[in-house]
């Protein structure tokens, strides 16, 4: 081979990898989020983990009224303008103690919506626990986004020691 066709094919390979490398710079970043909420309340009907996207004002109404059916007193329902955010809520599974959480990590942008990736908290062996079944929730603002959501979800335990 000469060198005049090493060098062509060396400029073409190298081409080809910077063309390659640029796409993880088009990586999109994890939206910022703030927590609008969080707590346990008493289990409602979900079994399992749940998220969901909450767009006006008429959702997040229906939606707080399905997180407090059981409670004695609902609570004020924060304030949210539609306009600019769309909330993200993550509730947990009925938990049989207190001391659980469920927290928002990051919120990921995809091609068909976003992952909410978050941390199932338990307690450890140390903590000091209600023994009373309770669910935990998050609930998210996020700048607007289309698509759905999904769940990612990863454990953790609280060192009470």
């Amino acid at each position: 081979m000469t060198m005049r066709a090493l060098a062509a094919l060396l400029f073409l390979l190298g081409g080809v990898l910077l063309i390659g490398s640029t796409d993880s710079c088009n990586a999109q970043e994890p939206l910022e989020f703030s927590v609008v909420k969080k707590g346990e309340v008493s289990p409602s009907g979900n079994h399992a983990p749940v998220v969901k996207v909450i767009r006006n004002n008429t959702e997040w109404g229906n939606f707080w009224i399905e997180l407090n059916i059981n409670a004695f007193i609902v609570p004020a329902r924060p304030a949210v303008d539609f306009d600019h955010t769309i909330l993200i809520a993550v509730v947990d599974a009925p938990q049989p103690t207190g001391g659980h959480a469920i927290a928002v990590t990051s919120v990921l942008p995809t091609s068909t919506g976003v992952v909410v990736v978050a941390q199932q908290v338990a307690p450890g062996p140390g903590c000091i626990v209600s023994e009373d079944l309770k669910q935990p929730f998050q609930v998210v603002a996020v700048p607007g986004f289309s698509g759905a959501a999904t769940l990612a979800l990863s454990p953790a335990v609280c060192d009470c020691d």
